[in-house]
């Protein structure tokens, strides 16, 4: 009787810890509608591995995920950016966002949250900034009717360069 007392107070005790420290743990936010598929199974792999918490927001109410740490957060689908919005708006210090949309990572970088790109890129205000140029140099000429083509799809080296870069963060964290 009195080491199954001992075990749920302990137990009791653990989730008080677990709750207090929720705000204080690092929490990885992804778009999963514009994120690379193979990015979503490193990223669900990488968190089946360290415990750290995923959340994947979405607008198409993907299946959710059988475990404990991976999170979908499915929202209506009547606005463009909301995803975007909800990732500014929830994230926070030491979190890390992967996102390709430099508006976003501004913004949280300004909350104290780390970003990352889809190809393992981690970006600084002053890179931001030279790619936002780049960026709007683009939408300009295809409202132009400049051809452009459309992003091509991960190479190797690129998702290595993500694999690398996710488990600098992930060990460091």
């Amino acid at each position: 009787m009195f080491i199954t007392l001992l075990i749920l107070t302990y137990a009791t005790l653990l989730i008080s810890i677990c709750w207090f420290f929720k705000d204080f743990l690092m929490q990885i936010w992804v778009d999963v509608d514009t994120c690379p598929v193979e990015i979503k199974n490193i990223l669900t792999s990488a968190v089946k591995c360290t415990g750290v918490s995923l959340t994947l927001i979405t607008k198409r109410g993907h299946i959710p995920f059988p475990d404990s740490n991976i999170n979908l957060l499915e929202l209506s689908a009547d606005a463009y950016s909301i995803p975007d919005r909800e990732m500014a708006v929830r994230s926070k210090v030491g979190d890390l966002v992967i996102t390709d949309n430099l508006n976003l990572a501004v913004e949280v970088m300004e909350k104290g949250a780390r970003v990352m790109g889809y190809k393992g890129e981690t970006y600084t205000p002053d890179e931001i900034e030279e790619k936002k140029k780049v960026a709007d140099f683009i939408e300009t000429m295809r409202s132009i009717g400049a051809e452009i083509g459309n992003t091509p799809p991960l190479s190797p080296v690129e998702k290595q360069s993500f694999i690398s870069k996710l488990g600098n963060i992930l060990v460091n964290y």
